[in-house]
């Protein structure tokens, strides 16, 4: 899994906001002594004994250690920046949903990284970056999720993987897919609302007050996407469109990209588990006539 800052979401759906600096950090004991001795009253003293530096020193050094407790504290107030916010709302959708996606499982390894790399190169797909994260499910079938820039995190059934008998060129095939569609951004656009792009890198440690409706709404619309909307007829038309011309002169991936379509036609046709597929990515007959041009 890749789980990196993904606590940094999970800490705004449920921080504690009126948390104090002092509740959040157990005191140092130089702290302590500092706090316990008063330097002021025995300034003369201390000079007189030549532990004025000493003392001073002493205060400087609580002064370093509280300014690195409220740097720390402030930090635990920040909304992720536009860099990390998509990688971090995906991470968080997807513990949130281990339950039903089951990506945490013993995972065969179908070897298929390279066959991407190669197909990407020999596309002339250069400087993208990808993870793939299998599931042990067929509520989802195939579904790339908002991740970085020039990064894309595909999601791969298992189940349906095996139900179509796939090659590590279909498999690929299917992921080019995907890219395509993390590339014209289809997820970001529709889950991207004005009341979370103003709180995107910012920090809310001075008034303390966040809604965390926006986030609630967001995550709720991964899971439409996810298991309910799905992509709309053009979209599903698009994709096509554009994979076709990745493909023009490629005669054997265009073959091996047909042989796909049919073979997800006839699994959607005929087992029951997959029956709602055509409700997020559009009838695969149809995308066969838009591929081989019988239909525009």
């Amino acid at each position: 899994m890749y789980m990196i800052k993904t606590f940094l979401l999970m800490l705004l759906l449920t921080a504690s906001i009126g948390q104090t600096e002092e509740k959040l950090t157990n005191k140092t004991q130089l702290e302590k002594e500092v706090e316990f001795v008063n330097f002021n009253s025995i300034k003369d003293v201390l000079k007189d004994d030549h532990l004025d530096k000493n003392a001073v020193e002493k205060v400087l050094a609580v002064k370093k250690i509280r300014q690195k407790r409220l740097r720390k504290t402030i930090s635990k107030y920040n909304v992720p920046t536009a860099v990390d916010f998509w990688m971090v709302a995906s991470e968080y959708w997807l513990v949130k949903n281990v339950s039903v996606l089951k990506w945490n499982f013993k995972k065969p390894d179908y070897e298929i990284e390279q066959q991407v790399i190669d197909l990407f190169k020999q596309l002339g797909i250069i400087n993208i970056k990808f993870k793939i994260l299998l599931l042990n499910t067929s509520a989802l079938t195939h579904l790339y999720l908002p991740y970085k820039d020039n990064e894309f995190l595909v999601l791969l059934s298992v189940p349906f993987i095996r139900s179509l008998n796939l090659s590590q060129v279909e498999i690929s095939l299917l992921i080019l897919e995907e890219y395509i569609r993390s590339k014209n951004k289809l997820l970001e656009k529709r889950l991207m609302s004005k009341e979370i792009s103003k709180y995107i890198g910012k920090n809310f440690y001075t008034n303390k007050k966040i809604s965390f409706t926006p986030f609630k709404k967001l995550i709720k619309k991964y899971d439409e996407l996810a298991f309910v909307k799905g992509y709309s007829f053009q979209q599903q038309f698009e994709v096509t469109k554009s994979l076709k011309r990745l493909l023009t002169g490629e005669s054997k991936l265009r073959k091996a990209y047909l042989s796909l379509l049919k073979k997800i036609d006839q699994l959607v046709t005929n087992d029951p588990d997959y029956k709602d597929y055509i409700r997020f990515y559009p009838s695969p007959k149809v995308q066969i006539n838009w591929f081989t041009g019988r239909q525009q």
